[in-house]
């Protein structure tokens, strides 16, 4: 599965454009953003981050909470598989 570094490689808070929004998409189709279609077929489903960026295209405060956020899993995972 393709990750968002794959769209846009180098990032940060305030980066704009379409490579953005492209990741921002990929993320809300594989649920770390809130995504009404996932809602419906999942009940019980929740967002790994809670709200959407204010808008799509630019990299911001909720952007970032998701890429701390998988950051911190993917060094926990890498932790675990080194034990």
């Amino acid at each position: 599965m393709a990750s968002a570094a794959d769209f846009v490689p180098v990032a940060r808070k305030g980066s704009r454009g379409p490579q953005v929004e492209e990741a921002f998409r990929h993320l809300q189709a594989h649920g770390y953003f809130p995504n009404a279609e996932l809602a419906r077929e999942y009940p019980r489903f929740r967002p790994a981050v809670a709200r959407e960026p204010a808008r799509p295209d630019v990299f911001d405060d909720a952007l970032e909470a998701d890429a701390e956020l998988r950051s911190r899993w993917v060094h926990t995972a890498g932790a675990h598989r080194r034990a």
